[in-house]
C-alpha cells in the first residue's frame, strides 16, 4: 500500500527546495500528521484499519511522481 501527498507549486523548486520539503513531509508522517491521523480508525463494512505514512524501516521512502512512476 502506499500513500500519496499532493503538492502544488506555482513556481518550480529548486534541488535543494526539493529535499527540504521532503523533510518536511518525513517529518510530518513520522509524527503521525499532527499525532493524530493515524489513531483513528478507518471503517469498513469487513473491520477498520488505521494507516501510517512513516515506518523506520530501510523500506520507507518519499519520492516525486516522475520518478514512483519509474519504479
Amino acid at each position: 500500500m502506499y500513500g500519496v501527498i499532493k503538492v502544488e507549486l506555482n513556481t518550480l523548486i529548486t534541488t535543494d527546495e526539493q529535499t527540504e520539503l521532503t523533510s518536511f513531509i518525513n517529518g510530518q508522517n513520522s509524527g503521525g500528521w499532527d499525532e493524530g491521523f493515524e489513531q483513528q480508525p478507518i471503517n469498513t463494512d469487513v473491520s477498520e484499519f488505521y494507516v501510517s505514512f512513516w515506518n523506520d524501516s530501510k523500506d520507507y521512502f518519499i519520492l516525486p511522481e516522475e520518478d514512483f512512476l519509474s519504479i
